[in-house]
C-alpha cells in the first residue's frame, strides 16, 4: 500500500481506481517476476486451468470474510449437501474449512507476498488430491507445500498486455482478470471458465462490522505506518457503509473498499445469464452490486 492509495475521500470511485491500479503494479512488479521466473525455473507451468472440469455445476465461491466465519449452521447444512455441490475456496478459508471439517474442490491463490503459504503451510491435511489453482506470479513457498500436501496444481496467469508487460507473460497459460484480490477470482474463474450454474457467494464481505476495533482490521498497521502513527488520521480512512440486508453498518479500509471497486466494475461487465444465476449467500459486509440477489444457504440448496 502507497499513500497515493489512501487518498479515497478526495477522489471519485474512476480515480481512485485508477491510482490503485498504478500503485499496486509500481509496489509489486518487482515481487511478481521475481515469483515468475523463480517458478518456472523450479516448477515449470506444465498444467493449466484449461484441464479443470467441475463435477457439479452447483457452486459455492467461499472467501474469507470476518462475519461468515462466525457462522458454523452454514457449514454443516453444506456438509450434508457436500456432494452436490462444487467449492471453490479462496487460500485464506482453508482454516475456517479445516475446522469444519470440508473439503474443498479448488483452492485459488493469487496474492504473491510469502505470508499465503502458511494458509498451506497449517492445512495441509486437506490438501492431498485438491486442485490448487495458483497464479503464476505466486510465491515460490506456496508451490512447495501444495506440492507437499498432495495437491494438483493448475496455473494461470493475471492479464497482462503482452506486449507492454512481456516479461510477465507467458504463452500457452490461460489469463484472467484477478480484480487485485483472490475473491474477486475466484468468482471469475468460477463463473467464466467453470460455466458454474447457480453461484453462490459466501464470505464476500469487503468489510468489518463497525463494532470490530480499527487496530484489528488487516491493513491498520500499514496505515498507521504511512500516516505518522496518527490513529485519527487512519480512521478518517475507512468508509462505512450501512448494509440494507441487515441493517448494521459496515466499516472498509482504501484496499477492501478497492476491491469491491473492482468486483464492482467487473460485475457490470459479466454477461446477464451469469448475473442472473448469481447469489450472495452472506448477509454481512458491503457487496451491494447491481440485481444481485441474495439468500441463505438453506434456500441456495434448493435451487
Amino acid at each position: 500500500m502507497s499513500e497515493t492509495v489512501i487518498c479515497m475521500k478526495t477522489m471519485n470511485d474512476n480515480e481512485f481506481l485508477d491510482v490503485i491500479t498504478h500503485s499496486t503494479f509500481k509496489n509489486n512488479a518487482k515481487l511478481w517476476l521475481d515469483n515468475i521466473l523463480e517458478n518456472e525455473k523450479r516448477f515449470g507451468f506444465k498444467n493449466t486451468i484449461r484441464e479443470i472440469k467441475i463435477n457439479h455445476p452447483k457452486s459455492i465461491v467461499l472467501a474469507a470474510g470476518p462475519e461468515s466465519k462466525k457462522n458454523n449452521n452454514d457449514f454443516e447444512i453444506i456438509n450434508k449437501n457436500r456432494k452436490n455441490i462444487t467449492i471453490v475456496a479462496c487460500d485464506g478459508a482453508l482454516s475456517t474449512l479445516s475446522k469444519n471439517n470440508c473439503v474443498p474442490d479448488i483452492i485459488v491463490s493469487v496474492d504473491g507476498q510469502q505470508i499465503i503459504a502458511n494458509f498451506y503451510k497449517n492445512n495441509k491435511k486437506i490438501l492431498d488430491g485438491v486442485t490448487v489453482i495458483l497464479a503464476t506470479s505466486i510465491h515460490p513457498d506456496v508451490v512447495q507445500h501444495c506440492i507437499e500436501g498432495g495437491a494438483k496444481i493448475k496455473w494461470v496467469q493475471a492479464f497482462f498486455n503482452c506486449e507492454e508487460h512481456k516479461e510477465y507473460f507467458r504463452k500457452g497459460i490461460p489469463s484472467i482478470k484477478m480484480g487485485g484480490n483472490v475473491g474477486t477470482a475466484s468468482y471469475i474463474l468460477t463463473s467464466i471458465v467453470f460455466q458454474a450454474n447457480p453461484i453462490g457467494l459466501m464470505g464476500i464481505e469487503f468489510a468489518w462490522s463497525d463494532e470490530t476495533p480499527y487496530n484489528s482490521t488487516q491493513y491498520y498497521d500499514k496505515l498507521m505506518k504511512l500516516l505518522d502513527q496518527d490513529s485519527k488520521r487512519v480512521e478518517n480512512h475507512f468508509i462505512h457503509v450501512e448494509n440494507s440486508r441487515d441493517g448494521k453498518t459496515y466499516i472498509a479500509d482504501p484496499v477492501y473498499y478497492a476491491y469491491f471497486l473492482i468486483l464492482k466494475e467487473i460485475w457490470e461487465e459479466l454477461p446477464v445469464e451469469i448475473k442472473k444465476n448469481t447469489y450472495n449467500l452472506t448477509k454481512a459486509g458491503i457487496l451491494d452490486l447491481n440485481n444481485l440477489k441474495s439468500t441463505n444457504i438453506e434456500e441456495f440448496i434448493k435451487i
